[in-house]
């Protein structure tokens, strides 16, 4: 019900305009996880994504560079999210 909240408000600030969604990315939707999502949960993911991000750009479906900007973003995700304290301070 907290997580609900929080994200309520998000949405409210992204509404009117306070915040976009460029400045606040939602590392949950980036790794397709829920707000509820375990640390291991998180992992397999973040490793499932970053392997067919790979295979994408090694058959020529994405460039280097679209390949590059998914896994900065990945990463950048992945490192709040399985970091209970950075987590946290996100949520």
């Amino acid at each position: 019900m907290q997580i609900d909240n929080k994200e309520r408000a998000i949405q409210k600030k992204i509404r009117s305009g306070s915040i976009n969604e460029k400045n606040y990315p939602n590392y949950y939707q980036i790794l397709g996880v829920d707000l509820d999502a375990s640390d291991k949960k998180i992992r397999e993911v973040f490793v499932k994504l970053s392997l067919e991000r790979l295979e994408k750009e090694k058959k020529g479906e994405i460039s280097i560079d679209e390949s590059t900007s998914l896994a900065l973003e990945m990463m950048e995700a992945y490192g709040v999210l399985s970091d209970p304290d950075e987590r946290g301070r996100y949520d």
